[in-house]
């Protein structure tokens, strides 16, 4: 879909090549790549960008802790984990409901 957006945005251009498409940077994508990488990420920016980018590690933590229980506990404890992650995904939807 990111791709696809910026295909329409004339950021960049597709090219099938064999089985893959391979996509280009336009003459203006490349514009763009350049004015992005000189703007500084300043203040509030720089800290929304820091807890955002916190959640995804997070995340895959979760995901290996669960795996520890599916390999190593027994079905009850499996069975309590589960309950965990439809409370925590239950909540974070809650905070998104919030806004």
């Amino acid at each position: 879909p990111t791709l696809q957006l910026l295909a329409d945005e004339g950021l960049v251009t597709a090219e099938q090549v064999g089985e893959r498409k391979v996509y280009s940077l336009t003459d203006a994508g490349k514009e763009a790549a350049a004015q992005s990488a000189t703007e500084p990420v300043q203040g509030r920016k720089a800290e929304e960008f820091s807890r955002r980018a916190a959640l995804p590690p997070a995340g895959a933590k979760l995901a290996q802790a669960a795996s520890q229980v599916v390999h190593s506990g027994t079905p009850e404890q499996a069975d309590r984990a589960v309950a965990i992650i439809d409370d925590a995904r239950r909540k974070l939807y809650a905070i998104l409901a919030e806004e």
